[in-house]
């Protein structure tokens, strides 16, 4: 009988209460509980970004016409994520925390990673960092506030923080 308990990693955002006490700005193990599920929906906790972590294969398996087997680390960016959290919920996939992220502060990089797509100004507010700061480093002009954290700005921002 398969007793392991399937569990992705997540953060808390503020205090909450789940089978215990868990302080905002830790690591929470995701179950696909429904209780779970309501702590996603209502902003408690937030899934690690993908690019923070490493999925495993757990078992022989085709995925879009290729073949992986057990214990191969796979590149799931290509899946969509309805997909992708079917492969978790059912074992398929192991999602664990990159090696080179373990010793730092995590929570920090989630919410760097969840700044793609926002304004510099909403990231100034989110991120608690003045906005001058953001104009010099990242050489915004005039209306730059409403400019787009992309990709290739993350690891400007990782050096901010």
């Amino acid at each position: 009988i398969n007793t392991d308990i399937i569990w992705i990693p997540a953060y808390t955002t503020r205090d909450i209460v789940n089978f215990g006490l868990h302080k905002a700005g830790t690591i929470y193990k995701y179950k696909f509980t429904p209780q779970d599920r309501n702590l996603l929906i209502n902003g408690s906790i937030k899934l690690v970004p993908i690019q923070l972590c490493q999925y495993i294969v757990t078992r022989d398996i085709i995925l879009d016409g290729k073949k992986y087997t057990n214990g191969l680390e796979i590149d799931v960016e290509k899946f969509e994520e309805k997909v992708l959290m079917t492969l978790l919920k059912t074992g398929t996939l192991k999602c664990s925390i990159k090696e080179e992220y373990q010793n730092s502060d995590i929570i920090k990089l989630c919410k760097i990673y969840d700044c793609l797509g926002k304004t510099f100004k909403t990231v100034s507010t989110e991120l608690d960092i003045d906005f001058e700061i953001l104009k010099e480093k990242f050489e915004l002009k005039q209306g730059g506030s409403n400019k787009k954290i992309s990709k290739k700005d993350i690891d400007l921002l990782k050096e901010l923080i």
